[in-house]
């Protein structure tokens, strides 16, 4: 077996199909020194013999050897050289090698010499191509970013994130996930007749607990357990690794239609035969009425066998001698099944609308997978389905089931995927009380289900028969610590343990496992949390940090900072983003529609994974421009652009909370208000001239007044003084979709407010109200109405008549005026709380400190985007802008969208 590990990641980092171009563009030939090697290879030395073995095989390469224009032992032309290097990766896309077609194979060896060398001289030699497939440059992110393991072997970190993962595991489940699961398949059960297939999917992001849902469901259920994890790349539970190479997605897709049949068949046989086997075993060593036992008993019992001994490395002794006598007596199967297809003329190809016939295997009985799954789940006393009671007798539970699936194969109807023809077997058991889940991080839902006008069936087509929807529905926040209002302060709610507990579970029990370690290990997985999260949002590996992040990353860290919302729409090409968010970037799937042609996703709040983001985008070794970040996300991406500018006012308080963190070096994130403002807003410099920044258009908000005083003592008191002690708190944005409800408890929960002093009640708590304009008619004029409408009150912050005894801050930035300006509301009057009132015109360096001179254009094209609704009347000609308004009457208060109103005449 391999068993190198990486010191070199660089190479890996998370490229995509269509991202090899960098790789392969006809540049300047680069030096040898350039075309390296992984150190670290997920394929085991049997598995690189199998993958040879697949190259000779495959269609390509048959032909030319069929007609000499290869010879195995002989030199390759070059032309010859494209074709090997193409079957090389093809046959190899499931083990982390790039799928290239003619023209980039050939780019790649023009670019690169050595490597055409490399497959000359391993064709000649006739050892296999295990080099050429651990060659950097033409493999996939091997995952380790996508891992739980930390650093290398021998380093304290990776030892501890190894006890944390498996300690995790073993942790007491929180939720009813698990419940919500059966309620699904119960419910869809009762009408199974109309079923398409007695499966549904699991479709979330990582560290949700998919894995560990299940794994609780199978403590009542009993649920047969099929890991197709890539092996070796530090996930859990553990791959099957045994299975994982029989089943491999590249090798079934080099396969003909009836040989991936038969071979999918024989390990499901196979596994419904060792299974009964092994229960049949079990039941002789049991007292008293089996079928009794495994109904009560049977589901526990063998859950703990196929789960005891099991490590981040493998699976424990018992169950891998289960897969290894599954899969030995697979290959038998297939091998027999195999000379009997060749034996005969071949199959027909199939009809749309109808099914092939069951594949039976020599024995005593010549039995079918259908035949053999009726064998086993007879043991419980269930025959058909008119005899069963109200749910299913047995479960197969396939993690990862992703791997059974190429993206671009899902809809080639004329080469099913390894998965289609599992769903096939599904579909002909539906009539027993089986039942299968898929596991999945991925969001492209295509892979499990097609949207009916794609799929094979004319039942499903004319509604005959429906679809079960995926499950997402895994809870949030279940391992929080619990909020006891009178002794928390927000230094508490903010710390790292605080926020490591919200979110997702994988954070939350990765933190309670290292609090359970000792020494260096404990120390250095519990500072490392935040690094980790940082991983698992951008998916790569820290040992080696990028200089530059991707457009998919980009778009995964500012997601977990703002409200960024998808504009979900049926599956296309182009929301192919989204599923990508859900897959690798740690976006959450609310939904999907029962048509399977919607999916709903958000960024739910999650204070760990925000912290994870604000280290990425402020960290010296990644070259990560905010701005420009947001302008690509915006332009690059189907997504919400606001109609107001909020996206850009948020994006302004991040950078300059982040400017405020970094420079005071303040590890828990909380810091002061008066440093906050001085980040955000410009302080305006003395006038040079008469004329230049005027004191009352450029006013340094530190001395104002405020406009609103809960006791005379306040009307003359600065809002630096009154600021001078309290602190503030925040890392990321939601977006709340009801306006009330923001009490004293939920606003600590979500620590996002403002603390005074060492104050604990609601007394010593404030807030900073904060509206954004995108319209030329909110000038540098002040507008007090505005402010008037961020009422405490009304919008539940304070009940009537309650007094507020910190200060507020209310600040309007009115971004689209022409002039810019800093003043605030200079009137007083008194109410029930201390308000300082700031009006921001404008969007440059003289108003915000954040923007740069040089990153005036960037922001310019933010407010642009952020336009909205504006932008559909948007063209050359103003007659046209005009009849355009027209025909959307109402919509706004321009004149235009009231052409039935009498108007000034006015010439063309």
């Amino acid at each position: 077996m391999s068993s190198s590990m990486v010191t070199s990641i660089m190479a890996l980092s998370g490229h995509s199909e269509s991202d090899i171009s960098p790789h392969v563009s006809d540049q300047a030939q680069v030096s040898d020194q350039e075309l390296e090697s992984i150190t670290y290879d997920s394929i085991s030395d049997e598995g690189h013999g199998r993958l040879d073995k697949l190259v000779l095989e495959s269609t390509l390469i048959k032909r030319l050897l069929s007609h000499n224009v290869l010879v195995l032992g002989k030199s390759l032309k070059a032309a010859d050289r494209v074709d090997v290097l193409i079957a090389i990766c093809s046959t190899a896309v499931g083990q982390g090698m790039f799928e290239v077609d003619e023209d980039k194979a050939t780019k790649l060896l023009s670019k690169y010499p050595k490597l055409g060398e490399l497959v000359d001289s391993a064709w000649v030699a006739g050892r296999g191509f295990i080099e050429i497939r651990r060659i950097k440059v033409l493999r996939v992110d091997e995952l380790r970013g996508a891992s739980n393991i930390q650093r290398q072997p021998g380093e304290v970190l990776y030892e501890a994130s190894i006890k944390a993962t498996e300690h995790s595991w073993n942790q007491t489940f929180v939720g009813r996930a698990n419940v919500a699961l059966k309620n699904l398949i119960v419910r869809h059960y009762k009408t199974i007749r109309k079923a398409y297939a007695p499966h549904c999917a699991i479709v979330q992001s990582t560290g949700t607990e998919k894995s560990k849902t299940v794994d609780e469901f199978s403590k009542h259920d009993f649920v047969i357990p099929v890991n197709l994890r890539k092996p070796r790349t530090g996930g859990f539970p553990p791959s099957d690794e045994q299975v994982y190479n029989f089943l491999e997605t590249g090798q079934l897709m080099a396969l003909s239609p009836n040989l991936a049949r038969v071979r999918i068949n024989t390990f499901m046989f196979a596994l419904f035969e060792k299974c009964e086997q092994v229960i049949m075993a079990a039941i002789q060593t049991q007292g008293g009425n089996p079928k009794i036992w495994l109904r009560d008993n049977g589901a526990a019992w063998f859950r703990e066998k196929m789960s005891e001994g099991q490590t981040i490395h493998a699976q424990g002794e018992y169950r891998m001698a289960f897969y290894d006598d599954v899969v030995k007596r697979a290959v038998e199967l297939y091998d027999d099944a195999n000379i009997a297809l060749k034996a005969r003329s071949p199959s027909a190809v199939t009809v749309k609308g109808t099914s092939p016939e069951p594949i039976r295997f020599r024995g005593p009985t010549d039995s079918s997978v259908v035949d053999q799954a009726k064998s086993l789940v007879s043991h419980w006393g269930f025959g058909d389905k008119e005899e069963r009671i109200h749910a299913p007798a047995l479960y197969l539970a396939f993690d990862e089931a992703h791997s059974l699936s190429r993206p671009n194969e899902i809809r080639d109807t004329t080469k099913l995927s390894p998965l289609s023809h599992l769903g096939s077997i599904l579909r002909s058991c539906r009539q027993l009380p089986l039942f299968a889940i898929f596991l999945s991080t991925t969001g492209n839902i295509t892979q499990f289900f097609l949207p009916k006008e794609d799929d094979n069936s004319v039942r499903l087509e004319n509604g005959e028969l429906v679809l079960i929807p995926p499950f997402c529905a895994l809870g949030w926040d279940q391992c929080c610590s619990p909020y006891p209002s009178q002794q928390m302060n927000l230094f508490e709610v903010s710390s790292l343990s605080y926020k490591a507990r919200l979110g997702r579970p994988l954070f939350a029990s990765r933190y309670a496992s290292g609090e359970g370690l000792q020494g260096l290990e404990r120390e250095q997985l519990l500072d490392g949390i935040v690094e980790f999260a940082a991983q698992k949002l951008i998916r790569f590996d820290l040992d080696s940090w990028p200089t530059q992040l991707n457009l998919d990353q980009e778009l995964a860290c500012l997601s977990a900072r703002l409200p960024i919302e998808f504009m979900s729409s049926t599956l296309t090409p182009s929301t192919r983003a989204e599923q990508d968010q859900v897959a690798h970037h740690m976006r959450i799937c609310l939904s999907v529609d029962e048509a399977f042609c919607k999916l709903t996703t958000l960024i739910p709040s999650e204070p760990i994974v925000s912290e994870g983001a604000c280290l990425l985008m402020n960290d010296d070794r990644v070259a990560f421009n905010a701005p420009a970040a947001l302008s690509h996300v915006i332009s690059g991406f189907s997504v919400h652009q606001g109609d107001r500018g909020e996206l850009v006012a948020l994006l302004a308080f991040t950078i300059a909370r982040d400017k405020v963190v970094r420079h005071n070096q303040i590890r828990d994130g909380v810091f002061g208000v008066v440093p906050f403002l001085r980040a955000l807003i410009t302080v305006p410099s003395e006038p040079t001239t008469p004329h230049s920044k005027p004191a009352d258009i450029f006013v340094d908000i530190m001395k104002i007044k405020p406009s609103v005083c809960k006791s005379p003592d306040d009307m003359d008191r600065p809002l630096e003084a009154a600021f001078a002690d309290v602190n503030l708190h925040f890392n990321h944005f939601v977006k709340q979709q009801e306006q009330n409800g923001l009490d004293e408890k939920t606003i600590l929960r979500v620590h996002c407010s403002m603390r005074s002093g060492d104050g604990r009640q609601w007394p010593g708590w404030g807030f900073i109200f904060m509206q954004a304009k995108n319209d030329e008619n909110h000038t540098a004029t002040v507008q007090p109405s505005l402010f008037d409408s961020m009422d405490s009150v009304a919008m539940g912050f304070l009940k009537p008549g309650e007094i507020l005894k910190t200060p507020i801050i209310r600040i309007v930035f009115a971004l689209a005026s022409r002039t810019p300006s800093i003043s605030y509301v200079s009137t007083q009057k008194r109410g029930n709380f201390t308000s300082y009132d700031i009006w921001i015109a404008g969007l440059n360096p003289d108003v915000l400190a954040v923007i740069s001179k040089e990153d005036q254009a960037i922001w310019d094209v933010l407010l642009s985007a952020s336009r909205g609704w504006k932008k559909i009347y948007q063209h050359d000609d103003p007659i046209t802008v005009s009849l355009m308004k027209n025909m959307s009457p109402m919509v706004s208060q321009d004149p235009d969208f009231w052409p039935f109103r009498p108007q000034t005449a006015r010439a063309d």
